[in-house]
């Protein structure tokens, strides 16, 4: 039996599940500045509104494989690699192209040189991690040394990026970090210190923990000065 899932250029295992349902019921209000934003934010992601068309999601958790029924071919699921369009030939966003709703928005921050270096990975501070629904819960007791996180995490392509968030004391401090595909997503957007990313939860049942998460980037504007 098929194990339901594909092998991408880069060897990572993608789950071959059709993710392309909208979001349910329509945001209303401004949007935060970073959503409102989001045009500019990586290559792919210029449609970041809210939706109003409804359909009721799937009860099968992203990470477990069920047995197939029977389809005709117009049922067929797309696959998270070619999520672009459906057998019709119409364009359909992914989980990472798709339209986000304001309350989507969980922070955005600028890349220091550590984030983007061979061996680095992403801090985050207190604030920043608390808006990740699956953070590790960390209390100040030195004994809790660290916990751990495992986010599915898509980009503006709809590649799929496993991260790994982990809170650890230190010095009695509680920090976070973000690692696991972190440097493979680096590396493969070509990011560099100064780029600024934006990273977006998703509810859905289908999923073990009850989300997956979007992380758009913008690159730096550099600006040259004419030589005469």
């Amino acid at each position: 039996m098929a194990d339901g899932r594909n092998t991408d250029s880069g060897g990572r295992r993608t789950l071959n599940l059709d993710l392309n349902i909208p979001y349910r019921g329509a945001a209303t209000g401004s949007t935060h500045d970073a959503t409102a934003s989001a045009s500019d934010i990586g290559t792919s992601n210029d449609q970041n509104e809210p939706v109003s068309q409804e359909r009721k999601p799937s009860n099968l958790p992203l990470n477990v494989l069920p047995i197939k029924k029977r389809r005709r071919p117009d049922e067929e699921p797309i696959s998270l690699e070619n999520a672009s369009q459906n057998p019709a030939g119409e364009q359909m966003p992914g989980p990472g192209s798709r339209r986000l709703p304001p309350e989507a928005y969980c922070f955005r921050k600028s890349l220091s040189s550590t984030a983007v270096s061979q061996d680095g990975r992403l801090y985050l501070s207190h604030q920043e991690a608390a808006t990740i629904p699956c953070c590790p819960q960390m209390t100040e007791d030195t004994r809790d040394s660290f916990r751990k996180s495992t986010l599915m995490v898509f980009d503006g392509q709809d590649r799929q990026w496993s991260m790994v968030l982990t809170g650890y004391n230190y010095e009695n401090q509680i920090l976070y970090t973000l690692s696991g595909d972190w440097k493979s997503f680096v590396r493969t957007h070509g990011l560099s210190r100064g780029d600024t990313i934006c990273f977006y939860k998703n509810h859905d049942p289908r999923v073990a923990a009850g989300y997956y998460y979007v992380m758009l980037f913008r690159k730096r504007i550099v600006q040259t000065t004419a030589v005469r």
